[in-house]
């Protein structure tokens, strides 16, 4: 999947969920077509109290690159049959923002708390056929193309407990659909998702018990900084607005709390090891604003 889908998925997020998250996102197809997920800017190069999972990019025997022409201005794909290459292609799904199987959030009686889960339809090229980044561009903005992958979008389904749970369709964009998921109590639950008569793999939602209180003591240190010994910035200082894209659910959806808090803390996340690329130290006047912070973070919708 080419960047030109990514640019437009971004657009249509910002808007349609108000959850801001990275621009800077590409995409390649690896061996056995899925589409691979590389930033290529990080989102913590400014100080970021939520870290942006990174997925490495994998080898990829398919795709064949053309050699670059230094002197050629704009790039011309050799020509193909673009109709009957959409025609022999194979789709399959997969969640886009959450391929760990376990996502979390919270619930506290008071405040919304939600987060989205984004299926996504990809293709896989017929055996033997290799394409160049230009050829790429040509199929994705194809009128086939689109009308292959809309009508594919269109089998995508998500099932929830409604006891846990309550689902509300984001939308769709050109290669998948958003989910917003809204936490009614506390508790662990599944999601299901289905695509056409494919079941995906379950997601593995932890809704933790919060209180308005803890909310209100990490708004209370989100906005207000720390003097004294222990200096820090109030965290609205460099994270504006506050649902920006290291504070987004799309991210934090996908870590647990001792992770986010870490991170937070220290600039590390002790749930896989991803560090700040920029030094990043939170201290905390009172308990509550510690045991609050992450609370506050997941109800930013």
């Amino acid at each position: 999947m080419k960047a030109v889908h990514h640019v437009k998925r971004i657009i249509w997020v910002a808007t349609l969920l108000s959850f801001a998250w990275s621009c800077g996102q590409t995409a390649k197809q690896n061996g056995d077509g899925k589409t691979d997920k590389s930033p290529i800017s990080d989102a913590s190069a400014a100080p970021s109290d939520v870290p942006a999972k990174t997925v490495a990019a994998k080898p990829d025997p398919v795709k064949t690159a053309a050699p670059a022409d230094p002197a050629a201005s704009t790039p011309t794909a050799p020509p193909f049959n673009v109709a009957a290459l959409v025609g022999k292609l194979t789709w399959n799904a997969d969640f886009y923002n959450n391929q760990k199987g376990q996502a979390y959030t919270g619930f506290d009686g008071q405040n919304v708390f939600i987060i989205p889960i984004d299926v996504e339809v990809y293709e896989i090229l017929p055996a033997g056929t290799t394409l160049t980044d230009d050829q790429y561009d040509v199929l994705y903005e194809s009128p086939e193309y689109l009308a292959a992958a809309k009508a594919e979008v269109a089998k995508i389904s998500l099932t929830t407990d409604t006891a846990f749970l309550t689902s509300k369709m984001g939308g769709d964009y050109e290669v998948g659909r958003v989910y917003e998921l809204t936490s009614v109590k506390a508790g662990t639950t599944t999601v299901t998702a289905k695509y056409g008569a494919t079941t995906l793999p379950p997601i593995t939602v932890t809704i933790t018990p919060y209180t308005a209180a803890q909310v209100a003591a990490g708004k209370q240190r989100f906005t207000t900084a720390v003097t004294g010994a222990t200096p820090s910035p109030a965290c609205a200082a460099c994270h504006t607005p506050p649902n920006g894209v290291d504070n987004s659910p799309y991210f934090e959806a996908n870590y647990p709390d001792a992770g986010i808090l870490s991170f937070v803390a220290t600039g590390v996340n002790s749930d896989d090891g991803y560090k700040s690329a920029t030094p990043h130290v939170m201290t905390f006047t009172t308990p509550d604003q510690k045991a609050g912070i992450v609370a506050y973070l997941r109800s930013i919708n």
